[in-house]
């Protein structure tokens, strides 16, 4: 799904040059599908590609229901670099659905991003709080 992704951005991405820097298996909530929720990293000699992606499992196949994708163009010091992690799920507001945590790292700071399942999609629904130098 991520070099598909990738692909789709004009990247000649194999499965086999991304790194999985992380994946977690879960239920969002009771009656929605399963979901898989995780993190690559795409380095290209003058950029690196970072991806965080949220799928869940329809029928016979994985729809993505949450992308955010960032490249950084200074690969050697990651000054514009972006990468976004999944923290954890828990259902903040009671509806019976959980949202999904995330935490951001760029160069010298951080934030964190709430995702929200809301009329059948997910959004994106706060994102701040961090730190940094």
């Amino acid at each position: 799904m991520a070099a598909d992704f990738l692909t789709r951005q004009g990247l000649a991405a194999s499965s086999s040059a991304i790194k999985l820097r992380n994946l977690r298996s879960t239920k969002l909530a009771e009656g929605r599908p399963d979901a898989l929720i995780g993190s690559i990293t795409f380095r290209e000699k003058s950029a690196v590609h970072n991806l965080f992606l949220v799928a869940e499992y329809k029928g016979e196949q994985w729809d993505l229901a949450i992308s955010s994708y960032h490249v950084s163009k200074d690969p050697e010091d990651g000054t514009d670099n972006v990468e976004e992690n999944f923290i954890d799920q828990l259902d903040l507001d009671a509806d019976g659905v959980d949202e999904i945590v995330t935490i951001s790292g760029y160069y010298e700071s951080w934030d964190y991003t709430i995702y929200k399942a809301q009329q059948g999609t997910w959004k994106k629904v706060y994102q701040g709080g961090g730190g940094g130098c």
